[in-house]
């Protein structure tokens, strides 16, 4: 409020004082009249407030939940259910299409279950949900891709980029489907919503996790203990994101909101798309080296194993054969029926 106040101060002197222009600090909120010679330019600061705390989101994200978990769990039910099934079936035949058409329905799960968070306060019919959902559901997959192209290729950079991207890169979904910006803009938007708030979104976001971890393993021990170890404990235990992803999904959404209303994002950067994806590519390119070396070196090992490998080493002379041989020469010498001393007379 003081900055706002401020700011309404400076421009009430520079109207009274009909000068030419106003500069406002971005260091300080206090504000300076600019002389008539100065140029032409008003330039305004975007504000910074401080965003909201764990507390204060995990209070929002559980008054939300509970109004729209039913709703969110019929949305995600038939990926997971199929997810739970293809870890219960182990190395089947038909595991690895399971797991291909499951990942392909929760991305549009994802979606269905933002459109519903971002709507909360209207009262959403699925078929309304699904219908909204499947009309980008391709531009889902496609910022789905960039954002684990970047990402993984981050990883794959020696880990640290890839931790960068991962903050950067939460809000890309939610980007596309609440702001309509599709492909690198979606990824590009969500990078100015994380700019000069990286720790903040980072330390609120490390949180989440780990009260995922805990509640996963404090779920995952009571079914083992209930179901001992069982198939269909293991199926019991494949449910449990049923309950966890709607949640993470919805406080995801009300970080997005919270940093979106703490400044204004308005300048894309459009070098910015390019150098993601070179440095995504970068990654990946590093690891398809690193593989091709590893498989190259496993190569020779494996054919000089073949060849012989340790045995080939059995006709060299070591230090041991050496030292023996001087031992045996003076044997074989006196074997002869010769003095040491006829062979070399400077004995």
């Amino acid at each position: 409020m003081e900055n706002e106040n401020s700011i309404e101060a400076t421009e009430a002197s520079a109207t009274d004082s009909k000068s030419d222009s106003v500069s406002i600090s971005a260091e300080t909120a206090d504000s300076s009249v600019v002389p008539a010679s100065a140029p032409a330019s008003t330039t305004v600061p975007v504000v910074r407030r401080p965003l909201k705390g764990v507390g204060q989101l995990l209070k929002e994200t559980w008054s939300i939940y509970k109004s729209k978990l039913w709703t969110a769990m019929g949305l995600l039910l038939i990926p997971i259910l199929l997810l739970s099934l293809s870890t219960t079936l182990g190395e089947s035949i038909v595991t690895p299409l399971i797991v291909l058409i499951s990942i392909l329905l929760m991305v549009f799960a994802q979606g269905a279950l933002i459109i519903l968070f971002i709507n909360r306060d209207v009262d959403l019919k699925v078929g309304e949900i699904v219908k909204k959902t499947w009309s980008k559901y391709w531009s889902l997959i496609w910022v789905s891709i960039l954002v684990s192209f970047i990402t993984v290729g981050g990883f794959f950079l020696l880990v640290v980029p890839g931790i960068i991207f991962s903050i950067w890169f939460l809000f890309p979904l939610i980007v596309l489907l609440a702001e309509g910006e599709r492909g690198m803009d979606a990824l590009v938007k969500s990078r100015e919503y994380v700019r000069n708030y990286f720790w903040p979104t980072l330390g609120r976001y490390f949180f989440l996790v780990l009260v995922i971890m805990v509640f996963s393993m404090v779920a995952g021990t009571l079914v083992g203990v209930i179901f001992l170890g069982s198939k269909l404990g293991g199926f019991v235990a494949g449910l449990l994101p049923l309950l966890l992803i709607p949640a993470t999904v919805c406080y995801s959404i009300l970080l997005y909101e919270d940093l979106k209303g703490a400044k204004e994002v308005s300048v894309q950067k459009p070098k910015a798309k390019t150098t993601y994806l070179l440095v995504g590519l970068a990654g990946w390119i590093f690891f398809v080296v690193m593989v091709v070396v590893a498989l190259t070196f496993a190569a020779a090992f494996l054919g000089w194993l073949m060849g012989g490998g340790l045995d080939n080493l059995k006709g060299l002379p070591n230090r041991g054969e050496n030292f023996e041989m001087k031992i045996e020469i003076p044997d074989l010498l006196e074997n002869q029926g010769e003095p040491i001393s006829s062979v070399n007379p400077a004995i």
